[in-house]
């Protein structure tokens, strides 16, 4: 019929959608339902302040100044910014920022784009370099779409709301559409996996390389003496003995005698061990083929020891980098202006 309107609908509301290449169709939504845990996500069209060391680390309560990491545009840009003819104003003044707990700053001067320093009245209470709060204009809890989200299977078996993705977690996804403000609303839906993504679009791209190095910690108990071995599968997946292992009280001698034990089943600085006290001995899996992947436990073979004893836990899960991990469940390219 001439003349007649079509009604359109389109679920990003902030966000540029351009990361998805195949944007706009259901048949790219994932067919279960999915819910977030909004106490594990900071407003996405907030501003960050991350406080820095002013020459001292700490701040003193009663301090006026504060330095922090240069201030930077939110994801929603536009709706974000004050026009002033003094600058760009990411947050004005009278804001009162909580750094968390009784850590209170009330700025008594616009803080405005590329910043390094926030004037404060007094503050109450000391800060420290590291404390970090997020500014948000409108008081939501936005969060784009091309958000990655993730959850292990212990968490999807328990009924655990998706949060930011990790590289342990064995559920990922992006999302969809915006969530306007996950404080109201924690629904969510998810974008399918094997569809196309334009992965430099996505809002998070430049943090995703990262992978996390396992750490599993050697504790001796009991002043230990005699020798001892580990098994460690190595890189193909293979279980490699080490020779035995003389224990020594001095820490020096102790990570000497684990790094030729280990140099010589696996490979140069495959595991790289540390610590200070020779009750517990940190391995860090950093080689070519172990870093940023996730490992078994090391067992450990104490059956020549004199006395003591010696267990293994897993102080940091290895993981693979996120990028690398949503190159296998998408079908990823790189985007071009």
């Amino acid at each position: 019929m001439a003349g007649s309107a079509r009604m359109t609908f389109t679920g990003n509301i902030r966000s540029n959608p351009e990361w998805a290449g195949d944007f706009g169709g259901r048949e790219h939504i994932a067919a279960f339902p999915a819910k977030i845990d909004p106490a594990q996500f900071t407003d996405g069209a907030g501003v960050n302040v991350t406080l820095v060391d002013g020459g001292t680390n700490s701040y003193a309560a009663n301090a006026l100044i504060l330095k922090c990491a240069a201030l930077t545009l939110p994801i929603n840009d536009a709706s974000t910014i004050i026009t002033s003819t003094q600058g760009l104003v990411l947050i004005p003044a009278g804001t009162v920022l909580d750094f968390g707990g009784l850590k209170f700053a009330r700025l008594t001067a616009d803080a405005k784009l590329g910043d390094v320093y926030l004037s404060v009245a007094a503050i109450p209470t000391a800060v420290v370099a590291g404390d970090t709060t997020v500014f948000s204009k409108f008081g939501t809890e936005f969060i784009a779409s091309g958000t990655l989200v993730g959850r292990t299977f212990a968490e999807r078996d328990a009924g655990t709301s998706f949060g930011p993705a990790a590289t342990t977690d064995d559920e990922i996804y992006l999302t969809y559409f915006d969530v306007p403000n996950a404080k109201v609303s924690d629904d969510v839906e998810l974008y399918r996996h094997y569809s196309l993504v334009k992965e430099n679009y996505l809002p998070s791209y430049t943090t995703l390389s990262t992978g996390v190095n396992e750490v599993q910690t050697l504790n001796f108990t009991n002043t230990p003496a005699g020798t001892f071995r580990l098994r460690i599968k190595d890189s193909n997946g293979v279980y490699q003995y080490t020779q035995r292992i003389t224990y020594s009280a001095t820490i020096a001698t102790l990570l000497a005698n684990l790094q030729t034990a280990t140099d010589a089943v696996l490979a140069a600085n495959a595991i790289v061990w540390s610590g200070s006290l020779v009750t517990a001995v940190a391995g860090t899996f950093s080689g070519a083929g172990y870093t940023g992947k996730a490992q078994e436990v090391i067992v450990v073979d104490t059956d020549a020891l004199t006395a003591g004893d010696v267990d293994v836990t897993r102080t940091t899960a290895g993981g693979t980098p996120l990028l690398t991990k949503i190159r296998e469940l998408y079908q990823c390219i790189k985007g071009a202006g």
